[in-house]
């Protein structure tokens, strides 16, 4: 499984400066992709990141929950 940042928009609620972020753990950028529409979000910017920059990102003190991509596929 890699980890995956997520830059997004909720669909309903798309406006220019409204760029949202969660990381999201998946086997590859097609069940991010999968994950991102099953919970309506349009994403902006997606990028593999190692698990060492996701824990610097979690210690700056910002609450990024780590979601399981396969929690919400069928």
């Amino acid at each position: 499984m890699k980890i995956f940042k997520l830059r997004y928009q909720h669909y309903k609620d798309i406006v220019d400066d409204n760029v949202l972020t969660c990381y999201v753990l998946a086997k590859n950028k097609k069940e991010v992709e999968q994950f991102a529409k099953k919970v309506s979000y349009k994403i902006e910017h997606m990028e593999k990141i190692s698990k060492r920059k996701y824990e610097k990102e979690k210690a700056k003190g910002n609450d990024y929950a780590l979601e399981h991509a396969d929690h919400y596929l069928d």
